[in-house]
């Protein structure tokens, strides 16, 4: 009997063509809206939230006001002024265009409002402002959004809540990124201490805010721990509080118009959530 070996070899060739890239692709940066998506209806009065993604903004952007990388249009400038939006650029330079007269809005933090806004379409855009005054080229968020007026009814029942306080930011149920600027709304005649600085005495008329029963009022989540000290709390004689690194979940805020002096107290209370 003859027995026949085979042997095979099989030899495995892998040419250099064929050898993945060693080189990493590096991210784009990105914009987008985090609160709206195209084709939302809102009222006459919204906010708009961003979030960014893989950009490295100037330094103190997001705590320092007077450093302003996110900015807004609403129809191409048509409704960012002080009528509008409190966020409205004071200058009427603007980085859209090399047209002088094109008005836009700019934040330190990654949301606007705007109010007063006529029933219709609109377009809402968004970009990112670096320090020396120039748009990220080709970084661009749109939207596109239905504004539908409040009936009469809505409109009286939301006079009536302006004999007290409330939150106008973050909306009840809104997400918000770990860093954000709450907002309330206070009647003329609260009057609060708006002159009074950290250091002296109490004052007597203020907003108390606290964040899931003050769990978060410490000098390491909020920037208004200061003005009342000894008490886990946020005070502020505006009305706005900043908070910072604040962990993604729901959350409970709420605000307290305080007046030490007739003990008129009146508080709001709006639960939201944080999303990085």
């Amino acid at each position: 009997m003859a027995v026949v070996i085979i042997t095979i070899i099989i030899v495995w060739v892998v040419k250099e063509g064929n050898k993945p890239s060693s080189k990493a692709t590096t991210p784009r940066p990105s914009i987008s809206f985090v609160n709206i998506t195209d084709g939302d209806v809102v009222g006459s009065q919204f906010d708009a939230q961003v979030k960014i993604r893989n950009v490295k903004l100037p330094k103190g952007a997001g705590t320092d006001p007077s450093v302003m990388p996110y900015v807004f249009q609403l129809d191409g400038g048509d409704f960012d002024s002080r009528k509008f939006t409190e966020f409205a650029a004071p200058s009427i330079a603007s980085p859209f265009s090399q047209k002088s007269s094109l008005k836009y809005s700019q934040n330190f933090q990654p949301f606007i409002r705007y109010s007063q806004i006529p029933s219709g379409k609109h377009k809402l855009v968004a970009r990112i402002q670096m320090a020396d005054g120039t748009l990220i080229s080709g970084v661009t968020a749109v939207v596109h959004v239905r504004v539908r007026s409040a009936p009469d009814s809505a409109k009286r029942r939301q006079a009536l809540r302006a004999d007290g306080v409330g939150i106008t930011y973050p909306a009840p149920g809104a997400s918000v990124l770990p860093d954000f600027q709450a907002q309330a709304i206070v009647p003329d005649s609260f009057r609060l201490d708006a002159a009074h600085t950290e250091g002296s005495a109490t004052p007597r008329r203020y907003l108390r805010w606290t964040l899931d029963d003050g769990r978060f009022d410490t000098p390491q989540y909020s920037n208004n721990t200061g003005l009342v000290p000894g008490k886990r709390i946020s005070a502020t004689t505006n009305t706005s509080v900043s908070y910072r690194n604040l962990p993604e979940g729901r959350h409970v805020l709420k605000v307290t118009f305080v007046d030490r002096q007739s003990r008129n107290n009146l508080s709001f209370t709006t639960e939201f959530f944080v999303q990085k």
